[in-house]
């Protein structure tokens, strides 16, 4: 059936493990405990006998992991079953890397304006955070593109709400169909 992200399933765990409730864990996050339950599990119950797969985005899975206090690095030793968790583990880490307070014992670019190597050493700074940045969008369009149904083998076999021919449904084909 359907089951947490590594990356949900991992969040969940630390949060048993400094034993703090799903409410207050999930007010800290700013989403609903329901919320935060769905994501845990992995699906929401959509009636008594239809579960629908909850895939939580990268930013909130962000929150959650800041409200139990797992840091980027963390989630980048991860061990992941998959490229796609992977992508997922990374783009949650590079998330909570970008939000995580800068530590410096100085300026953050030594010198003066005298010095005729300052303003390239800051344009270079700039271009590679602009790299980064591109990377790291390219990284979540991955995640944001089309999931791959052809694996999903018999519909009847993941309770979907309507199959294809029923009267009252749209006549588009099933997800998983080419």
């Amino acid at each position: 059936m359907f089951g947490p992200t590594n990356v949900a399933r991992f969040i969940e765990l630390e949060r048993k493990a400094q034993r703090a409730s799903v409410r207050s864990s999930s007010k800290s996050a700013g989403i609903s405990e329901g919320r935060w339950r769905q994501i845990a599990k992995g699906y929401q119950q959509v009636t008594k006998d239809v579960k629908a797969p909850v895939n939580a985005p990268v930013e909130t899975l962000g929150r959650m992991a800041t409200a139990v206090g797992i840091k980027a690095d963390r989630l980048r030793k991860f061990p992941y079953t998959d490229d796609n968790e992977s992508i997922l583990g990374n783009a949650v880490a590079d998330w909570l890397a970008a939000r995580e307070p800068v530590r410096r014992n100085g300026p953050a670019f030594p010198g003066s304006y005298e010095d005729p190597d300052y303003l390239e050493n800051i344009e270079n700074w700039a271009s590679e955070l602009e790299e980064r940045v591109e990377e790291l969008e390219q990284r979540l369009s991955k995640l944001e593109s089309e999931p791959d149904y052809t694996k999903m083998g018999d519909p009847s076999e993941y309770g979907l709400a309507a199959s294809k021919g029923e009267p009252h449904i749209a006549p588009d084909e099933l997800p998983h169909e080419t």
